[in-house]
């Protein structure tokens, strides 16, 4: 591209982000082509509506903002500025007092407890077994083998070994190539 429609793009890109509604852009079917040009051409602007924002548009430039908390405040996040007449949430809220909130939750959301909360071999089994069935377009009697698996997992601890329940052997999902039979009435 040439410097004129370089300077060009630019241009319209800065006039987007300039009269840019953050609503009708989230309503978009694909906000994803829009998006991008703004990326390329104007990736930080300021847009005047809803009495102005900024729009940062690159992960990288993002990521700086975000830990950046001595320039960047996170006490009016709101789009249109909005006086709470309560004390704002935490993500409202800049360090040190942002610490304060966070502070508990650090132990309960460390890599080892959320490790824990890892789905067990049956809920996968599960998953994998209704994407595949969702892919292959099968509908009918789709959920006759899921619970009773899922049963099991909720006996067995959902990791898939030590089954409680009354069968002592699992049967296989069934197979996607055709559906069940239906009973006869």
């Amino acid at each position: 591209m040439d410097q004129v429609a370089t300077e060009q793009a630019t241009r319209e890109a800065v006039d987007a982000v300039r009269q840019l509604d953050h609503r009708q852009l989230a309503a978009m079917p694909d906000p994803y082509p829009l998006i991008n040009s703004l990326r390329e051409g104007c990736p930080v602007g300021h847009a005047e509506t809803y009495d102005g924002f900024w729009n940062i548009f690159r992960y990288a430039d993002v990521c700086a903002v975000a830990l950046d908390a001595a320039t960047f405040s996170n006490r009016d996040v709101t789009i249109p500025s909005e006086n709470f007449p309560v004390p704002p949430p935490p993500i409202m809220s800049d360090p040190p007092v942002h610490m304060q909130f966070r502070k508990p939750f650090l132990k309960r959301f460390s890599p080892a407890v959320v490790a824990e909360l890892e789905p067990g071999d049956a809920v996968r089994e599960a998953n994998d077994f209704l994407a595949q069935a969702l892919a292959a377009g099968y509908r009918a009697g789709l959920g006759h083998a899921v619970p009773d698996r899922m049963f099991w997992a909720a006996n067995e601890g959902g990791d898939g070994e030590n089954a409680t329940a009354a069968s002592p052997t699992e049967p296989s999902p069934p197979s996607l190539a055709a559906p069940p039979s239906s009973p006869s009435s």
